[in-house]
């Protein structure tokens, strides 16, 4: 007798199951998808999660932008709720506060990282806000930084930043980043 269901982890993975869990009637908790686009579910009431949305998580990315003088920020994001959700809110509030942004989404099945260096350099962006989960988060720098880019990082829940250091081997490429974490 299943009563419920945990999981899962991401928010893409929610929008894809969130039918069969209203059909089934059957609550599913997911302990960490944070797409703001998950309130706006046809879920039936069926679909929670238990942490704060992205809509937090891109304002107080957002403010950090501005605190740290980023100018115009680059967001890298993944083509995905997670990714599109965050980034909305980040370049919304980070423009409200009178930053510049301009964006590339990225397929995380066919991440392109000469694409990304390419639209760094024509876009004259001085931060790179890397919406991503780990092993593109890495692939990202290492690709940035090897093209002889050095802008300032912020970073996401999505990339640990112990693995993340561990992924790209060289900690000098993170001088100075900045990134949100959830307190445990």
């Amino acid at each position: 007798l299943v009563t419920g269901i945990v999981g899962p982890l991401t928010s893409e993975n929610v929008v894809f199951v969130y039918g069969a869990v209203r059909e089934a009637g059957k609550p599913l908790l997911s302990p960490a998808a944070t797409s703001p686009a998950l309130a706006t579910l046809d879920d039936g009431g069926f679909v929670f999660s238990t942490t704060v949305t992205d809509s937090y998580q891109g304002r107080v990315l957002a403010q950090i932008a501005r605190d740290e003088g980023s100018g115009r920020v680059f967001v890298v994001y993944r083509a995905d709720a997670w990714g599109r959700g965050l980034s909305a809110v980040f370049i919304e509030e980070y423009e409200r506060l009178g930053g510049e942004t301009r964006q590339h989404a990225y397929n995380p099945a066919t991440l392109n990282t000469a694409t990304i260096v390419d639209e760094l350099r024509a876009n004259e962006a001085t931060t790179v806000l890397a919406i991503s989960f780990l092993d593109d988060a890495a692939a990202i720098i290492k690709s940035v930084t090897n093209a002889g880019e050095q802008p300032a990082w912020l970073l996401t829940d999505g990339s640990s930043a112990g693995q993340l250091l561990a992924k790209i081997g060289d900690p000098s490429l993170l001088n100075g980043a900045v990134g949100v974490s959830p307190s445990p």
